[in-house]
């Protein structure tokens, strides 16, 4: 018989859960996206030492993807953009 136990998931230690930072909010502007990427870099690299650059990158690209389709399909002129880690 195989060995299975190669395939299990690896125990997770548990994290501490920390409360959510402050929101940010800017003009739903072409800039806004830039914006909010390095405000959710700070935040997550404070919240989380260690943290690799790929995981960094990742949760750029996730809240970038998320603010331009915001201010792109469901923003009107002068809307606000807000951001919350």
């Amino acid at each position: 018989m195989p060995n299975h136990a190669a395939h299990r998931a690896r125990a997770v230690r548990p994290q501490k859960v920390l409360a959510p930072a402050p929101p940010r909010t800017w003009p739903s502007t072409s800039r806004t996206a830039g914006q909010a990427r390095a405000y959710a870099r700070k935040i997550v690299e404070q919240a989380t030492p260690g943290i690799t650059e790929e995981r960094l990158a990742d949760v750029e690209l996730i809240v970038s993807e998320l603010v331009i389709n915001a201010c792109r399909y469901g923003a009107e002129p002068g809307d606000l953009a807000a951001v919350a880690v």
